[in-house]
């Protein structure tokens, strides 16, 4: 077969050059090209300390990978502006991130939800704490990790689970370092919000024995002060029930007075008439939740890796990778609000034509001093061992993996209202409220105890993994295309519990009830805010007033502060009530068998590499739940058992054009299991809603046919251009929906349960444009580019309860990355930014949907090679100062605002 050659500089590639020269000047190309690379040269990856270099690596590694795929190495990790893994993710093509208080969390590949996204670690599938499939990647040090690749379309070796993709991350093992490497760093950050400075370090040690033997062993730590200030509008509701509300409160007020039946209902009725002005329609949205939140939260993370690696042969390697960590978090949340959901009159409305209410006053509105102290303790492990053997012609691999995750998150909540009428009005800086002839942020005299409570959430989910790999290469004169043939099984066993307790407080007596439920007297209830406790949030808050920059908005208001509320309202004793509708259990086993092929051969004297195969699964899941029959709950959880099959084809084609271009086709069915808290017997009940949510253990997955078309030219080591297109065809978006009604302690409720429902499609292109601007000309030596452009379209998303169509959640039609940098003479400068469209977020209550702004940060880094040890670096995330925003249903209706700050770092760092 004609071997490809390595693409060379000669001749300028007269297209691209054509192509760059749209972006600056024009010049020549005088780099000398290196070899090719094979898929054996880049089996383990190289640190090169050079971000140029990475790309290089990046770029090779996208080549010889016959499947679609994108990656980064450990360089252009460690280097970036990033805070986390999410945040160095987001340079991938395809790949936007989920930001929570400034931070990146959560990835999106080509706009689907987190939860179609797989993520493995050292080839284990991550265990999460959050009760689903999807993953926190803010947990996890980026300095632990050696590489991520996005797997775009898959082979039958690849494990299922990501109808958007599988997120592969690899962490360092001591072979990928030559002899003895040690590196160390040590950073200080400051939030310009919060005003603090924390601190971040990092080692790593390695010994490689002549690839013999060797040992790795890394640390990563952080400490971070994240303030968030958040301005907040929720939930439509109709003007018509508050003519309900008022009959209902009114009524209940003459009754607890002593009125007579006859005298309650006739101020009731008389209530109801009044509540609404006479020429205004009862169908007009008003929004009933108005808040204002400061939140702080102090966060610890530690992670750290353990590798071994042993050759004892050139026929046989073994392997042993162990990874750990902690992200542990205390958080002071001071809310500020005004809940006119039982508002009694609406009056002085100005409606627009929208049927929106945008300005308007609503009696008995309750006004709101919440403080919220929240704890979170989350534990990782991880092991993996790995055999890779060279016997009599086969290559065997073999797996056996581990991966846990625990989460104890904890919460209190102390709460004083006060009922007075509450004037609003929309905003471009969202809603401003006020109240007649009072204060509603400084004016404590008439707030009064509710309550005090605090609830406790405990994740547990494990994974045991073994599998097993062979391949044979293969020459058959009758078939001289068939070079290789792969087969292989896998099976995985996964446990996944979840408890969840609550315990409100309202007096200092503790009262069992059935089953040794705790209750407290209500003595507290009604007591004057305790005004000599009292203090301004910004007192307690760290930094700048809150949304100082933000006209309109309060500067401050009073709180209580949670140590002192922690401290008067605990009982000794008092424990949290596990409730038996919020335990459940989620076991599953799959069994995984996989064939394919890889067939090598020229058509018209272009090399083409085909890769075949099949996937077969079976999935056996039980599901375990407490069940409420009659308003009593079973003794013991009742057990659910599903089972279902799948069969994967998949299909991966390259045609070499030239010695420099490629034209890729991949076709593959795919599949995303329904996360474990969908398929719980779980039953949570709202006597408030009169709802009743529900898990369902019969969903099946969503599954989806999948086609890929890409065009990559690469033009030099580090130079690329590439465009894909793609389409998914998606049979059944797994949605929440209403099942019908019952009966709950002699009332009627509605039911709501996860059902199969509709599909959809989803379309669009990746463009990739990576490299040097020494191109365009020699005065540009040391400049480059690395560019991406992703464009989505979907054919149909979700179907609200009053059948408003909107898109698919988190999907955004345009997101792009950009990083212009520049290295040279030890000084290296990389400024980015980062872009994601509008997108859906959530469907409030199933009725109305919330669209997140489009969002694009620039983040800046340098580094300083003072020797060939020590290098000084700065960053700077979020250099603008972006905020985040949302808005419900239009742009007219904003509904949050989220200022997180920008953050500065100056570090040190040093290898030997």
């Amino acid at each position: 077969m004609k071997q490809p050659k390595r693409w060379t500089a000669c001749g300028l590639k007269p297209a691209f050059v054509a192509v760059a020269a749209a972006l600056g000047s024009q010049g020549i190309w005088a780099q000398t090209a290196e070899p090719a690379a094979t898929a054996a040269d880049i089996e383990n990856i190289v640190v090169t300390g050079s971000y140029r270099e990475s790309l290089a690596q990046a770029v090779d590694m996208k080549r010889v990978n016959i499947a679609i795929s994108d990656s980064i190495v450990a360089t252009d990790i460690a280097d970036f502006p990033d805070q986390n893994l999410a945040e160095a993710m987001q340079r991938i093509p395809g790949v936007a991130i989920e930001r929570n208080k400034g931070m990146g969390t959560k990835v999106n590949v080509r706009s689907l939800g987190v939860e179609y996204t797989h993520t493995t670690i050292n080839n284990v599938s991550t265990s999460s704490g959050n009760g689903g499939r999807d993953v926190n990647f803010d947990i996890f040090a980026s300095e632990l990790i050696q590489s991520i690749t996005v797997k775009k379309s898959p082979t039958a070796a690849d494990e299922e689970g990501g109808v958007a993709g599988v997120v592969a991350i690899q962490t360092a093992r001591p072979f990928d370092y030559s002899g003895t490497r040690a590196i160390a760093s040590v950073e200080g950050a400051y939030n310009d919000l919060s005003e603090k400075t924390d601190p971040r370090y990092s080692f790593l040690i390695s010994k490689n024995q002549d690839d013999k033997w060797g040992m790795l062993f890394s640390y990563a730590a952080e400490d971070r002060t994240v303030r968030t200030d958040q301005a907040d509008t929720a939930e439509f509701k109709t003007l018509g029930s508050i003519r309900d509300d008022a009959y209902a409160i009114t009524y209940k007020q003459a009754i607890a007075a002593g009125q007579s039946e006859a005298a309650a209902v006739q101020a009731a009725e008389h209530a109801r008439s009044i509540a609404l002005p006479d020429d205004v329609s009862p169908d007009a949205l008003y929004a009933e939740n108005v808040r204002d939140d400061i939140i702080l939260n102090d966060q610890e993370k530690w992670g750290a890796t353990a590798a071994f690696q042993y050759r004892p042969t050139d026929s046989l390697e073994l392997g042993l990778d162990l990874m750990a960590g902690n992200f542990s978090g205390k958080e002071d949340d001071y809310l500020f609000g005004s809940w006119s959901g039982d508002a009694t009159r609406a009056r002085d409305l100005t409606i627009d034509q929208n049927g929106v209410v945008t300005k308007g006053t609503f009696d008995n509105t309750q006004h709101e001093f919440k403080s919220y102290d929240r704890y979170r303790d989350e534990d990782y492990q991880q092991a993996s061992f790995t055999l890779n053997w060279l016997v009599d012609g086969w290559t065997v691999d073999a797996l056996i993996g581990y991966s846990g995750a625990e989460r104890d998150y904890q919460r209190t909540q102390a709460k004083w209202i006060n009922f007075a009428p509450l004037t609003q009005q929309y905003t471009d800086n969202g809603m401003v409220r006020s109240s007649e002839g009072f204060d509603l942020a400084n004016d404590v005299s008439d707030y009064t105890f509710k309550f005090w409570d605090f609830d406790n959430t405990k994740v547990e989910d494990d994974k045991l993994v073994y599998q097993a790999d062979f391949q044979k290469n293969l020459q058959f004169d009758a078939l001289p295309a068939l070079v290789s043939v792969h087969f292989g099984s896998r099976y995985s066993q996964k446990s996944m519990t979840h408890d969840h307790g609550w315990t409100e407080v309202q007096g200092e007596t503790i009262y069992k009830g059935e089953g040794g439920r705790q209750s407290t007297s209500d003595e507290w209830v009604g007591l004057p805010l305790p005004v000599d406790h009292v203090v301004s949030v910004n007192d307690v808050i760290p930094g700048k007033d809150y949304m100082s920059e933000i006209s309109g908005k309060f500067d401050s208001w009073v709180v209580i502060p949670n140590a002192w509320a922690r401290e008067q309202y605990y009982v000794d004793g008092l424990e949290p009530n596990y409730f038996f509708n919020d335990h459940y259990q989620v076991d599953e086993d799959v069994l995984a068998f996989y064939a394919m092929a890889d067939f090598s051969f020229d058509v018209a004297d272009m090399p083409v590499e085909l890769n075949l195969g099949g996937r077969r699964i079976d999935t056996q899941q039980t599901s375990f739940g407490y069940q409420n029959i009659d308003g009593q709950w079973s003794d013991a959880p009742v057990q659910f058992d599903a089972d279902y099959a799948d069969t994967l084809p998949s299909m991966n084609l390259s045609l070499s054009l030239n010695d420099d271009m490629l034209v890729r086709f991949a076709a593959a069915k795919v599949m995303s299991r329904a996360s474990l808290s969908q398929l719980s017997g779980k039953r949570n009940i709202s006597t408030n809603d009169k709802t009743i949510k529900m898990g369902n253990a019969d969903l099946d997955p969503l599954r989806a046919n999948q086609f890929d078309l890409a065009f990559e030219w690469y033009v030099d080591e580090d130079a690329l251009f590439a465009v894909t297109a793609f389409y998914k065809d998606l049979e059944s978006f797994i949605t929440e929906a209403k099942t019908g009604t019952t009966q709950y302690q002699g009332e009627e409720y509605e039911v709501y349960s996860f059902v199969n429902g509709e599909g959809s499609s989803i379309k669009g292109a990746e463009v990739i444009a990576q490299f040097p601007l020494s191109m365009l000309s020699d005065s540009l030596d040391g400049f480059g580019i690395n560019a991406n452009y992703t464009r989505v379209s979907s054919s149909d998303g979700h179907i609200s309860d009053i059948g408003l169509q909107v898109p698919m959640f988190g999907l955004s039609e345009d997101s792009y990355n950009a990083t212009l940098y520049y290295e040279k003479h030890g000084f290296d400068a990389r400024l980015s930014y980062n872009y994601k469209g509008e997108s859906v977020t959530s469907l409030e209550d199933n009725l109305y949907p919330v669209y997140r702004d489009a969002y694009g940060q620039f983040d800046f880094s340098a580094g300083y090679e003072i020797n060939e040890h020590i290098k000084l670096t700065a960053k700077v995330i979020n250099l603008t100062d972006e905020h985040i925003s949302e808005y419900m249903v239009s742009p007219l209706y904003p509904k949050m605002l989220q200022v997180s700050g920008r953050r500065l770092s100056l570090g040190l760092r040093a290898s030997f």
